[in-house]
This record gives structure tokens, sequence and C-alpha cells, in this order.
């Protein structure tokens, strides 16, 4: 018996309605997870990177695999985003995902070349590395499916193979160096394969996802012409492209601009301070992946302004920990040469508080349809980001480009909440006004997770008290 399809949509709708409260947390706290995966393990691998290599050989394989990260979201043309938006809508999941696995397979080779003419160029001082720059683009194209290929798991909520995504990359890498290591085969050129791999070897996970399409229920949208599918898949792709990869160059742009402007020592340096910044976001990231989803499927201007208060105190907090274990930690892990990394630390963690209510506000006005504002306001941070880094890198290195960081991200979170509150009505003190109620509700959400845990403990305790 055939369905209905206006039941097929109602059924969806209810579904929808409900899943978000019930298990919006739990996502969060499973991608949190993953995320913090990668940051685990770069506390072996930085440390070992740095003494290994020394300050200066630590920049020498940024500088290497700096044009491939950056690249890996300015080529991604939107896609990854397109894929969680429409799939997330039940709108021709298959084609969705093979649409968007034929634009970035057209788009990677071409970034490849690019990135081999630029080589020369962005090696600045050390032509030796211009070779490496060209051979560790080669691996543009599997990072860019392995990206749109997370959006398509994203769309399906499936947290746990995003996770496993995560912490496959950082089993590689941590492994992979380690053995490098131990057989005296640790080089600059070595170690950028390995981050360069790692960008994509953890795809393997998504081999869960083979057949979970067919549960899926079809909806009006389903029988959308190919061209027209294209068209708006497109559409959408090219608004959410210009923010991601804008974003991404504001977040990478000053280690690609270190060796023509500073030093491979500063940027050494800076991108240790980098690194340790990352595991601060780890949060921030974890609640814009789930808020982007489930504000697809279903918006709700309450909770998106919660998530967006609740990752902001916690965000902080972690942060204010960090520089302060950082000032004696940092120069007992990576050595003396890297004292003044907690410093520039600091001030790049200032931005990221500042700009974290807007990431998160971002997240849910593309997830509304319009992911051009996002855009526009991060376009308008990398000009600033640029022009701050021409005039403070060369004189002020890594603290530079810190300061260039710190503004740029305020400035970008800030202009998001105006261009919320201008186009949707969103007031900025739904994202920015901390209230009683936020501290409560972590309390008991902590509260809960301890229990959770005890219980698991516990029962695990018992099996093998019961085995013994």
């Amino acid at each position: 018996m055939t369905v209905p399809r206006t039941e097929v949509v109602e059924d969806f709708e209810a579904t929808a309605a409900r899943r978000p409260g019930r298990d919006v947390g739990r996502s969060i706290a499973i991608v949190t997870l993953g995320n913090l995966t990668p940051l685990l393990a770069s506390l072996v691998t930085a440390p070992l990177l740095a003494r290994a290599l020394g300050a200066e050989g630590r920049g020498l394989v940024a500088a290497a695999t700096a044009p491939l990260l950056v690249a890996s979201a300015a080529l991604t043309l939107g896609m990854p985003d397109a894929v969680t938006y429409f799939v997330a809508r039940r709108v021709r999941t298959l084609r969705t995902l093979g649409l968007g696995l034929l634009v970035v397979c057209i788009a990677g080779p071409l970034g490849s070349a690019l990135i081999a003419s630029l080589s020369h160029n962005l090696a600045g001082d050390h032509p030796d590395i211009s070779g490496l720059i060209s051979t560790v683009g080669l691996m543009l194209t599997p990072a860019l499916v392995a990206l749109v290929v997370r959006g398509y798991a994203r769309a399906l909520q499936a947290w746990f193979l995003v996770a496993s995504d995560q912490c496959l990359a950082s089993v590689f890498r941590v492994g992979a160096l380690g053995v490098l290591l131990a057989t005296g085969s640790l080089t600059i050129a070595s170690a950028a394969w390995v981050l360069a791999i790692g960008n994509c070897v953890g795809i393997i996970a998504y081999l869960g996802l083979l057949g979970r399409y067919r549960r899926r229920s079809p909806t009006p949208d389903s029988d959308l012409a190919v061209g027209r599918h294209a068209a708006q898949l497109t559409r959408f792709g090219l608004g959410a492209w210009i923010g991601s990869a804008a974003g991404v160059v504001l977040a990478r742009l000053d280690q690609v601009l270190f060796l023509p402007l500073s030093s491979a020592e500063q940027l050494g340096i800076y991108i240790v301070a980098v690194s340790l910044a990352d595991m601060v976001r780890t949060f921030n990231a974890a609640v814009r992946d789930v808020v982007f989803s489930v504000q697809s499927a279903q918006n709700d201007d309450e909770s998106l302004g919660r998530a967006a208060r609740l990752s902001t105190i916690i965000t902080a907090g972690v942060g204010v920990t960090a520089v302060l274990v950082g000032w004696g930690l940092v120069p007992l892990a990576f050595g003396p040469e890297f004292a003044s990394v907690t410093a520039v630390l600091a001030v790049v963690l200032v931005g990221t508080v500042i700009g974290n209510p807007g990431s998160v506000a971002a997240a849910g006005m593309t997830a509304r349809g319009r992911p051009i504002l996002r855009s526009i306001a991060i376009l308008s941070s990398v000009v600033l980001n640029i022009v701050l880094l021409v005039i403070l890198l060369p004189t002020m290195g890594a603290m530079g480009a810190a300061i260039a960081s710190m503004v740029a991200n305020a400035i970008c979170g800030l202009f998001v909440l105006v261009l919320a509150y201008l186009v949707f009505g969103m007031k900025p003190a739904m994202f920015l006004r901390i209230r009683r109620d936020d501290f409560v509700f972590l309390g008991q959400k902590g509260r809960e997770f301890a229990k959770r845990a005890i219980v698991v403990v516990r029962k695990r305790h018992n099996a093998e008290y019961s085995g013994g």
C-alpha cells in the first residue's frame, strides 16, 4: 500500500520536532568528544614535533601543509554544507551526495595545480620546501571528498561516525609520527605527509553509512528535476562556500603568509599557540555542527540562543584554564624557545570568546537558508585580517598574527549578530546575555553526565568481578 505523501511529510515533521530536544545534548557531547581526539593527539604530537624539529622545523612543516589546509576549505564550493542542508530536509539524498562529490572531484585537481604554481612564492626564503608544498597539495581531492561525505553524515545525524572519523585520523597521526620518531625517520617532509594524509584517512569510518539511505522516506521535494535540484544545490553551496572558504582563510591565511612576511621560527611559535587554541574551541565547533544540522530540520530561536550562551560560558572557562596552566607547562613540554606561546595563546583566545556567540548564530542563519549573510561577515573580517597581518607580521611576528586574529574574529562575531537582528529579528541579547538559568542548566547536565559515568563504571566493574 502506498502511503499518501502528506502523511509522510507530517510524520517527518513530527519526528524532526521530537528529535532535536531529545538528542541535541547527547549529539553535542558525542561531537565534542570526537573533536577532542585530534586535539588530545596534538598534545602528544605537538611537543614531539617541536622537540624533534625545533621551532624552525615545526614552522616549515606548518608552511608546507598550510596551502593544503586553506585549499581544502576554499575549494569545497560549499558542497559539505549544501549536502547537509538538503539531505537533512530529505531532498534527493543520494543524488545530492553524488552531485556534491562530482563538484569537488573537479575542483580538487585544479586546486592542486594552483598550489604547485604558487609553491615557490609561498616557500619564501626556503626554496627547498617548494617541492614539498606541491606534492603535499596532491592530497587535496581526497580531503575534499572526505569533507562532503562528512557533510552527508552530519545530515543523517550520524554523530558517532563523525566522531569515529576524528578518532581514526588522530590514531593515524600519533601512530605514524611515533613510528617515524622511533625509526629515526622523522623529518620535515615525512611529518608534513603524515599531517596531510591525516586529513582524509578518517573517511573509512563512513563505511557505516552504507545502506542507511534505504530507511529514508520520500518527500514532495524528492521528485525535483535533476537540473533544478543541481541549480538549488549550487546556489546554496556557493552562498555557504563564500563564508566557509573565507572562514578558513581567516583561520589559516596567517600561516601561509608567515614565511614571506616573517620567519619560520615565529611560525613555529604561532602554530603551537593555534593548536592549543583549537583545543579550547572544541566545544564551540561541536555546537556549531549540531546546531546547523538540527536547525536545518526545524528552526528554533530559543534553543539557538541558549546553545550560543552555553558555548560561550564553556569556551571562556576552558580558555582561562588553558592560559593559566600554559604559563608553567608549555616551556616544560615544548622547550624554552616556546616560552612566548602562552601570551600568544591568550590573545588569540580573547578573540575566540568574543566571536563565539556570532559563530553559533551564523550556523543558525545558514540553517535558515541564508548562508550569504555569514559569508558577508566573514569576508569583511578577512579583509581586515589581511590588512593587519601585512602591518603587524613583519615587526611583531607571532604576537602580531595573534592580534590580527583576535580583532578579526571578534568583529566577525559581532557583525553576525547585527545581521541576525536586521534580517531575522533575533536580538543580540539572546546570544550575549548570560542568564542564571544557563548555569543551572549546565550544572544539571553535568550531574546527569557524572551519574551516567558512575553507572557505566559500576556495570563494568560488576561484569569484571562476575567474570572473575
